[in-house]
């Protein structure tokens, strides 16, 4: 499985944010669109497509299904908001976050998925995007809307990010050095 990946996959649905004249929590966060789009990849490798699927569709259903305010869950067949609307400073909130990252952390710790994202692999390099998706709203509107307490899981993943992208970098101006000297 390519960790990587699937942590690029989590933070698809929010590019919604960066295109123009579509709306936010709209088709990107569509069910009915990511079952669709994920087909050929099911046909094509089987349960291997799982981890990816889960991937992207976790971000609409956990995230802002129940803690946003509302997602085009049917789009196209409605445009209808379905959500939860859970304050994300709620307990239930708040815990199910917590939740998801342990349960992320064991399944990265078991699986030695943590340590082959501190290794240099050129693939590590996607990681710079949800990267960004963590550090971008620090700039954008701080104070952060954030509690306090889903603060750590953010740091504990930007310093794994941030310490695999730097490993990546040093491997890849290490290499292309070598392949040519001045």
């Amino acid at each position: 499985m390519n960790i990587p990946l699937v942590f690029l996959l989590s933070v698809i649905p929010d590019t919604d944010l960066l295109i123009p004249f579509v709306e936010h929590r709209g088709p990107f966060h569509s069910i009915v669109l990511t079952i669709a789009v994920f087909v050929p990849f099911f046909i094509k490798y089987g349960r291997s497509a799982s981890p990816y699927f889960v991937a992207l569709i976790q971000h609409s259903l956990v995230g802002d299904y129940v803690a946003g305010g509302g997602i085009q869950l049917l789009w196209p067949l409605t445009t209808q908001p379905y959500g939860l609307n859970v304050s994300l400073a709620s307990p239930l909130s708040i815990a199910l976050e917590w939740t998801i990252f342990l349960v992320s952390a064991i399944i990265m710790i078991k699986t030695k998925d943590v340590y082959k994202l501190l290794q240099p692999n050129r693939s590590n390099l996607i990681l710079a995007v949800p990267t960004f998706t963590v550090l971008l709203p620090t700039f954008l509107a701080f104070p952060l809307h954030v509690p306090l307490e889903l603060v750590p899981p953010h740091l504990l993943y930007l310093g794994i990010f941030l310490i695999s992208l730097s490993k990546c970098s040093h491997a890849t101006i290490t290499q292309l050095m070598y392949k040519n000297p001045s």
